[in-house]
């Protein structure tokens, strides 16, 4: 058993723009403490300047190639699995990423000891594409992964993301068009987070769907709070914060002939209605 067993915290996720800013903002008003420098998008600042060193250490060493993109995940797995059974490579980055993590967790746990708080944890979308270094480095955390409809996603102007790791994925973002290279990031992204939240952490991985949360606020709430362990919370009241954005359903305005069938039918996949 190793030393971070201890009030492990709650870690939040997501492809860039699937609503992981309301999560947190559900988390802190169940009195879990979020860390004291966030921004505008309750992004944890304190962690969120390490990770573009993560990003190096994971793609640097060995960025898959240039080659023809092969269309679905499952096609890339083998692969993709392979650079994680390099032992070389994914033991220099987890160094690298402990490195970080240790001296972080410390504030972290100094600042949650000032006020009796429920749990404590952080938000960075990109938490999920580090999950294994995670799972590695705290012995029980929580992980609660926000995922929005991909066509919606498809067509947001928050594609950071794509452009940070779609070659990570096997995206050709400098061949395919925009929407459907966001797409493709979306289905391998949330695909392998979800089946490597189902392998490592079984019960301790929450998949929270932004469009339920926004349609049905106090049913997903209620599963939330039962998940942290907090099920006497006021879901009702919670239930007020989430309010409706413009943008759910933008993918009806649009022209979905670029996406293949079989994309489409892995948006159905991953719990998402397709209107045509």
């Amino acid at each position: 058993m190793s030393q971070h067993t201890i009030s492990n915290p709650i870690i939040v996720g997501g492809v860039g723009g699937s609503g992981t800013r309301l999560t947190v903002d559900l988390l802190k008003n169940m009195n879990i403490f979020m860390g004291n420098d966030l921004n505008l998008s309750n992004d944890n600042m304190q962690i969120a300047y390490s990770f573009p060193t993560f990003r190096d250490f994971i793609q640097g060493k060995n960025t898959p190639p240039k080659t023809p993109i092969s269309q679905y995940w499952d096609r890339i797995k083998p692969n993709f699995l392979k650079r994680y059974q390099d032992k070389k490579i994914h033991d220099e980055t987890k160094r690298i990423i402990f490195e970080k993590l240790s001296p972080f967790e410390k504030i972290m746990r100094h600042d949650f000891a000032q006020q009796p708080y429920n749990g404590w944890g952080w938000k960075i979308p990109g938490n999920f594409l580090i999950l294994e270094y995670l799972v590695e480095y705290f012995d029980d955390l929580k992980y609660i992964h926000t995922i929005r409809h991909g066509l919606d996603m498809a067509y947001s102007n928050n594609q950071n993301q794509l452009h940070n790791w779609g070659n990570f994925f096997c995206v050709d973002i400098q061949n395919l068009p925009l929407p459907k290279a966001s797409l493709q990031y979306w289905i391998r992204a949330n695909k392998k987070t979800i089946a490597t939240g189902n392998s490592l952490l079984k019960e301790r991985f929450f998949l929270l769907n932004f469009d339920t949360l926004c349609q049905h606020p106090t049913q997903e709430i209620q599963s939330l709070a039962n998940f942290l362990g907090l099920p006497n919370h006021e879901v009702t009241t919670l239930s007020k914060i989430v309010k409706i954005p413009d943008s759910l359903g933008r993918h009806k305005k649009h022209d979905l002939s670029i996406f293949d069938k079989e994309e489409l039918e892995e948006v159905r996949k991953l719990g998402f209605q397709i209107n045509t």
